[in-house]
């Protein structure tokens, strides 16, 4: 008798194991084609610009940049922003502060990957994207260089939309070594294209 009560206790763990898996995914999840994503999988940015946005009461920069993401969405609601190559970045308007307004500026993300995970408030589905970090240089006087690395976590609104799933990343606010706590943040709206053939979407 021993054995079979062994056996069933092992079968009884085994299950509780399973229903404790299954609802760690209770929330949303990415979905190609209606099925919820069982491995990772890459997909493509639509063409878009991102901007990168620091401010503070001594430097007053707003940068933006062309943006080149590798991202893979997937397990369940994993994802992961494996490259993100920031290019052309030009100050916005009266946003070079101190910086030489015709000097180059340059905005480089480093930490990479960045892992991202889906939730649900309110009724919306965001992209909570962990461990941020980039850094921002420019010319002053053309002789000095300023130099200001921010961090901290983001969170993008994601609303499927017919070509995909689209990524709305507000200014949210991060912690730059210049300008301290919630001076500094990202700003992104595009979209991440389904597959061809396929369906791309949250829920």
């Amino acid at each position: 008798m021993k054995p079979r009560i062994l056996i069933v206790e092992i079968l009884v763990l085994l299950l509780l194991v399973l229903a404790g898996a299954t609802s760690a995914w209770a929330g949303p999840v990415w979905k190609l084609n209606g099925n919820t994503l069982k491995e990772a999988i890459p997909v493509q940015w639509k063409a878009g610009l991102a901007e990168v946005y620091f401010s503070d009461s001594t430097a007053g920069l707003s940068v933006s940049c062309g943006h080149a993401t590798k991202y893979s969405v997937g397990p369940a609601a994993e994802g992961l922003i494996g490259e993100l190559k920031l290019s052309s970045c030009k100050f916005a308007k009266e946003g070079n502060g101190s910086c030489d307004a015709g000097a180059p500026v340059t905005v480089q993300a480093s930490g990479l990957p960045w892992t991202t995970e889906l939730y649900e408030e309110g009724g919306k589905v965001y992209g909570h994207i962990k461990a941020v970090h980039y850094t921002i240089e420019c010319e002053i006087f053309k002789v000095l260089t300023f130099k200001d690395e921010c961090s901290g976590t983001l969170n993008a609104l994601t609303i499927n939309v017919s070509s995909g799933v689209s990524w709305l990343l507000p200014l949210n606010r991060i912690t730059c070594s210049t300008g301290g706590a919630n001076s500094g943040g990202i700003k992104l709206d595009d979209i991440l294209l389904s597959p061809k053939g396929s369906t791309l979407a949250v829920g």
